[in-house]
């Protein structure tokens, strides 16, 4: 919790999952995931509804999601029993939690954000990597960018 802020929210740990072994929480993978990340208006609700259900203010250690027995969430639980149905009674049935990254990535290019701010949400070492991955997945991007240009001249 120390980590969140009411409207961002700091990345600098991950919690790693080992196949057969104990869940931890340690650095993030690189530099550049080091991060904070402003959050829409939606999530700062969510957490603070999240926040309040609690009902005791957690201790700033702690992380934001646990189990019921106060451990760290696996995600293939957290998948099959949040993720999962909530995105069936959101007619997405079978996106997965990745694809959410992807949409995201998307709509930020998609609305005009520049690749260096895209870049930065994501995390990514290079803008190069999230041109690579998500430039030509917003379709009518030339055709706006020939409409602009052809305003300008």
């Amino acid at each position: 919790w120390c980590d969140v802020a009411p409207d961002r929210v700091r990345i600098h740990q991950a919690l790693t999952q080992p196949m057969k072994g104990k869940r931890a929480v340690g650095e993030v993978k690189s530099t550049s995931s080091r991060r904070e990340v402003p959050l829409p208006p939606f999530a700062r609700a969510a957490l603070a509804r999240h926040r309040k259900s609690l009902g005791a203010i957690p201790h700033p250690s702690a992380l934001v999601f646990l189990t019921a027995e106060g451990t760290p969430v696996r995600f293939s639980n957290f998948s099959r029993r949040h993720f999962a149905p909530l995105a069936k009674r959101a007619g997405v049935a079978g996106v997965t939690f990745h694809q959410l990254r992807h949409t995201a990535a998307t709509l930020l290019l998609a609305s005009g954000s520049d690749v260096k701010t895209a870049q930065a949400v994501l995390g990514h070492a290079r803008a190069s990597h999230t041109l690579d991955i998500y430039a030509d997945a917003v379709p009518g991007n030339v055709d706006a960018a020939m409409e602009r240009l052809g305003e300008m001249l």
